[in-house]
């Protein structure tokens, strides 16, 4: 017998184990994928580093899809980093959130590297926004790939 709950309480139901359990399938064995490995294809790391607060690391993450979808690199995977603390920052070129990087390099380099978890503004043709245009993504990514 098992056990099992009722509203008015615990009582004892003839239950098969088949259905109190969920049944194990049988699945081939793969060996767990390396985090790096994802990220990269043709050697190739995009990643958008990036602060919980900061309102533009979306949008900034989906014009960089565009900018390589635009440049015929969809093969390209981009990925995103949250950065919690001011310790991680420091171990990255992190110049504010978003920062956009290829292989750990800011493509869209500055004196502003910083452990600071503060947003980044980019100068851009509409004055200073939260993340560059699709066009100037496009322009810095087509010099390194």
């Amino acid at each position: 017998m098992l056990w099992a709950l009722q509203r008015d309480g615990l009582s004892t139901l003839p239950l098969h184990e088949e259905y109190a359990r969920p049944a194990l399938h049988s699945r081939p064995s793969r060996p767990a994928p390396d985090a790096q490995d994802e990220r990269k294809i043709d050697g190739m790391n995009v990643e958008i580093l990036h602060i919980d607060e900061c309102p533009s690391w979306e949008r900034a993450e989906a014009r960089t899809r565009e900018a390589l979808t635009a440049l015929g690199r969809t093969d390209i995977l981009v990925t995103t980093r949250l950065l919690r603390t001011p310790e991680e920052a420091a171990g990255t070129p992190f110049a504010g959130s978003p920062t956009i990087t290829i292989d750990g390099v800011d493509v869209f380099p500055s004196d502003g590297r910083t452990s600071d978890l503060a947003c980044r503004v980019y100068a851009t043709p509409d004055g200073l926004k939260g993340t560059p245009t699709t066009e100037q993504i496009t322009d810095a990514l087509r010099q390194r790939i």
